[in-house]
């Protein structure tokens, strides 16, 4: 590891997110996978994952839910469920165990 300048972002071939840098050791261009996106739709990434394959879950974008529940499913959007402090919006409280306990393993995710 040695220290670089002139980081730049762009999108790879693969539509991947990379940071591309000069080493300031021996000047060489360095490059690196980066995932800009904090959370996510885990709808669209499987989409994007199996767009050959004609999948349930490709024709419902965005989150899908158990009834009357704000996290559970694929697709949970915690960048807009949640404040800044981790904390629910007033919109998006848990209503009972399962969607509590469903917060709190997302809650553990964000968090990485």
């Amino acid at each position: 590891m040695t220290n670089t300048t002139d980081a730049q972002n762009f999108i790879s071939k693969n539509r991947r997110s990379m940071i591309r840098e000069k080493c300031l050791v021996c000047g060489r261009t360095k490059t690196q996978f980066v995932n800009l996106q904090k959370g996510g739709d885990l709808v669209s990434s499987l989409n994007s994952v199996t767009s050959g394959i004609k999948l349930l879950w490709a024709k419902f974008p965005g989150e899908m839910h158990l009834t009357r529940h704000s996290f559970t499913g694929p697709g949970t959007r915690l960048d807009q469920r949640l404040n800044q402090d981790l904390m629910p919006k007033e919109w998006s409280q848990p209503t009972n165990r399962i969607n509590r306990a469903a917060y709190y393993h997302n809650l553990a995710y964000a968090k990485h």
